[in-house]
């Protein structure tokens, strides 16, 4: 969802699919299929609220292609075609249980970082992780400062030890 708000803005007859644009000061126009068609002034300030879906954080906000930081940006004398891209939040999960530390969560294209708990081997904890139902390659050694570390996850990981003990 992106919702659009345009200050100081004069605005002609728009067409469009699906969302909506607020006009502060006027009345919400609703999109069609994310386009509206409407006028403004250069310099005006125009004020993003980029809101991901269930399941998705924000990726990155683009205006004619680049990437912008922050929500706000100064009406350029052109027209302007904004984008946003949303990263899918992946699950962990661990098994056995109380082995492993690390968020139960991954955003895509992420490296993700988790160590041997204590009072476990870590000699015997050796990982074996999946990725989207299939083997994926883990670096470091879950110890000291040198976590085991899942580079630009796509999918689902699962990280289980065929064996483990106390120390």
């Amino acid at each position: 969802t992106v919702e659009v708000t345009f200050t100081d803005a004069e605005f002609k007859p728009w067409t469009g699919i699906g969302g909506k644009v607020n006009v502060e000061g006027g009345d919400p126009i609703t999109l069609e299929n994310g386009k509206a068609t409407f006028t403004l002034m250069g310099g005006d300030t125009v004020t993003l609220t980029v809101t991901p879906a269930e399941g998705y954080v924000r990726g990155t906000v683009t205006v004619n292609g680049r990437e912008i930081e922050g929500t706000t940006f100064p009406m350029p004398a052109e027209n302007v075609t904004v984008s946003a891209a949303f990263k899918k939040i992946f699950s962990v999960t661990k098994t056995p249980a109380g082995v492993y530390s690390g968020d139960d969560t991954v955003n895509q294209d992420a490296s993700y970082r988790f160590f041997v708990r204590n009072g476990f081997d870590a000699a015997h904890a050796k990982p074996v992780v999946t990725m989207g139902g299939t083997a994926a390659t883990v670096s470091g050694s879950g110890t000291g400062s040198s976590p085991w570390v899942v580079k630009n996850v796509t999918g689902d990981l699962v990280i289980t030890t065929p064996k483990h003990s106390v120390s």
